[in-house]
């Protein structure tokens, strides 16, 4: 079961509203995983979004979720909560960066370094910058994930969205989910790289980006850097690979992510001319597949 059944699941049991917290906790202890409150309202709210009347879940207060079934058989117990529009500001948080001097600790040179991760270093490199700060300079990496998902020769691809925070990456096609990283997630006690961890950063990211209804094998590549420009400069990826079972999946973040397909490295080039990330991308997968 995906984790939209699982949810679906306690709210049956439970019988009653909940608030997202109380059905992380239940879904943490009784399935023997972990899920973020991030999580949730992703799956949630893409849901409802996506399917709006005929959704399985319908939201009755501000945090608060239940089944849209309960509308006809709870007798007008429960009305639907209409929010306003929220315009969330994605600079407005801390990231982990690091000083662009330390970048040689790291990575011998750009493109793409294929070497382990050492996430205990790299959170002693790292420090707190307000990213409307960070966005401005680049004497400061700043810290994302990169993930190239891909189904046997096929990688997936997506559009931006003129909602995108990053204004340069705005109406764009790509083939590289991922994000900023938190200064908080990046400096956790534990090894937030290692991809065998179900609750390690790397695999909460994945699961905050796409829902993946099928199995699915991440792979640990390494570093991506790109030096040719100012953008490539405040940016450092940390790049892994996510093999497929099938094309079972749906993008969580609608706001940002639309038009997701399958596409060959040479059906992507056709479609627009590839960024120094994509290229190092596409040339990886061609090489290793």
């Amino acid at each position: 079961m995906n984790k939209l059944e699982l949810i679906e699941n306690i709210l049956k049991d439970e019988d009653t509203a909940l608030h997202y917290k109380t059905i992380q906790e239940i879904y943490n202890t009784k399935y023997q995983q972990q899920i973020t409150i991030k999580q949730i309202n992703s799956i949630l709210s893409n849901e409802i979004n996506k399917n709006k009347k005929v959704s399985l879940f319908i939201r009755l207060k501000l945090g608060i979720y239940g089944l849209r079934s309960w509308l006809h058989t709870k007798n007008h117990l429960y009305k639907e909560y209409t929010s306003k529009r929220i315009n969330t500001d994605y600079l407005d948080e801390y990231i982990a960066v690091i000083d662009a001097n330390l970048l040689k600790k790291l990575i011998p040179h750009h493109g793409i370094t294929e070497k382990k991760i050492d996430g205990v270093l790299l959170s002693s490199l790292c420090q707190s910058m307000y990213r409307r700060i960070a966005e401005k300079t680049i004497d400061y990496i700043q810290l994302v994930t990169v993930f190239l998902i891909y189904h046997e020769d096929k990688i997936l691809t997506f559009s931006r969205t003129k909602a995108l925070p990053e204004k340069r990456l705005r109406n764009t096609l790509s083939i590289n989910f991922g994000g900023h990283i938190s200064y908080k997630e990046a400096n956790d006690i534990f090894n937030q790289f290692d991809i065998d961890d179900p609750n390690s950063l790397v695999s909460r990211e994945l699961d905050e980006e796409i829902l993946i209804n099928c199995k699915y094998k991440i792979k640990q590549v390494g570093y991506l850097y790109d030096n040719s420009n100012d953008m490539g400069l405040q940016h450092l990826g940390l790049f892994h690979t996510v093999k497929l079972s099938n094309r079972d999946i749906n993008i969580l973040e609608k706001k940002f992510f639309i038009k997701e397909s399958f596409k060959t490295t040479n059906e992507i080039r056709d479609s627009f001319t590839p960024d120094y990330w994509t290229n190092c991308l596409l040339s990886y997968f061609e090489k290793h597949h």
